[in-house]
């Protein structure tokens, strides 16, 4: 049964996939961003704390809290396509994983994570478009944003890195990015 809703979840991330990626190559999201392979993964979910939530319309909310020691991983995959979408998302351990897809309306996407070894993805497509992530402690840090149209704001806090990649992509009307971050201190010897 496990097996069955991985594999049907990961069916409808390729639909919604294709829908949002119709103009562009059929591997790719969003120019040299995201590639269907990032977004879906490969096989199941393998993860200490894992979550998979499809929703397709109307009112759309998620609210997840994953807590972990440092040395075990949240796995969080989230898929919102139509109307006033949400999307609330608390991590606490290490080699923690954000996979996030809305499409439609109202769009909102918050995210406080605290731990090491971080690998986050959001897209969202169309409408009022919102990203508010709280990184603390967070060391090794990968996160793609992806927006396309509408009321666009990135807002990026990100405590105590020591690396970090982060690409951004924004294409429509209101576009604002603003990105805080601070590096770890080294301890006083």
């Amino acid at each position: 049964m496990k097996c069955f809703a991985s594999g049907l979840f990961f069916g409808l991330i390729l639909l919604v996939l294709a829908t949002a990626a119709s103009a562009q190559d059929v591997n790719q999201i969003d120019g040299d961003f995201l590639t269907r392979a990032d977004i879906v993964g490969e096989g199941p979910i393998n993860a200490a704390n894992s979550v998979v939530i499809e929703q397709v319309g109307d009112f759309n909310a998620v609210e997840v809290l994953q807590r972990q020691r440092r040395t075990e991983s949240n796995r969080a995959r989230i898929s919102q396509r139509g109307d006033q979408n949400f999307a609330q998302l608390v991590q606490t351990g290490g080699n923690n994983e954000v996979i996030l897809l809305q499409n439609g309306v109202d769009n909102v996407y918050t995210l406080d994570l605290e731990g090491t070894s971080n690998d986050i993805a959001v897209i969202q497509n169309g409408d009022q478009n919102e990203i508010n992530q709280n990184l603390l402690d967070s060391r090794d840090v990968n996160v793609e944003f992806v927006q396309n149209g509408d009321g666009n704001l990135i807002e990026h806090q990100a405590d105590g890195l020591v690396s970090k990649d982060i690409k951004v992509s924004q294409s429509g009307n209101n576009m604002q990015v603003i990105i805080n971050q601070t590096t770890a201190v080294a301890p006083l010897k």
